[in-house]
């Protein structure tokens, strides 16, 4: 889905282009007329959730929510994660964190703890990019497939306009404090990061790392992977 994602459209198109996948651009106004019919899959990259959910409207909401309900699947990555959540079209039951509950501006390279899936097939170091991930509210984990979560920040990372690397040198508590805002990577060690549900006969991923970070090895390798998963005869 194009509409609405600005950089982070352009980021996962050059990515895409990268990783020798097949896609094609969609636009809302082609979902409200009936495109999906002609797709396995829908794929959401970053943005702003609440701008493409006015961009879709009601019509491209119930077009995308029919479309996974008969077996379409839909990946979502930060913005288009955010877009599939109960404040959004609601393609899972699941909820952002408060702001004031998370580390709201953390940017940069993190570990991940991932399990084992197909995703992350060949993936021998499960370093990727988040950049101002929302954190999911999840009150029954039981009902979904927790993919991957969150683990160290590496030290190049950022939160807010600190480095990863000084904030533990200077000591989080003290930045916090001073900045009024909760700062502290290790505030998102153990959170889910990737999690996998289904709506319907539909299966759907959402993530809130960028699978979709250009020259990023790891990224192209795991976008492989979800083609296979998620389009019959991905390869």
């Amino acid at each position: 889905l194009w509409d609405e994602s600005f950089l982070w459209g352009l980021m996962a198109w050059r990515t895409l282009r990268e990783a020798g996948l097949p896609f094609a651009l969609i636009r809302s106004d082609d979902i409200k007329a009936g495109a999906l019919s002609h797709y396995a899959m829908l794929f959401v990259p970053g943005g702003w959730a609440s701008a493409k959910l006015s961009s879709l409207g009601e019509k491209g909401h119930a077009e995308i929510c029919s479309f996974v309900e008969n077996g379409g699947s839909y990946l979502g990555i930060c913005g288009g994660a955010g877009l599939a959540t109960g404040s959004g079209i609601g393609l899972l039951p699941i909820q952002r964190k408060a702001p004031q509950e998370r580390v709201p501006s953390f940017s940069g390279p993190i570990h991940l703890f991932t399990t084992n899936h197909i995703v992350w097939k060949n993936i021998k170091t499960p370093v990727f990019s988040a950049w101002w991930p929302f954190q999911f509210h999840i009150v029954d984990e039981s009902k979904f497939n927790i993919l991957a979560r969150f683990g160290e920040a590496q030290p190049d990372a950022m939160s807010a306009d600190v480095n990863v690397g000084d904030g533990r040198k200077t000591g989080w508590s003290y930045l916090e404090a001073r900045y009024g805002i909760l700062l502290d990577p290790k505030r998102l060690k153990g959170e889910p990061a990737v999690v996998e549900g289904s709506f319907g006969q539909g299966k759907v991923i959402l993530s809130l790392v960028h699978f979709d970070t250009p020259g990023d090895i790891n990224s192209a390798i795991v976008l492989r992977n979800l083609w296979r998963y998620l389009i019959p005869g991905g390869d």
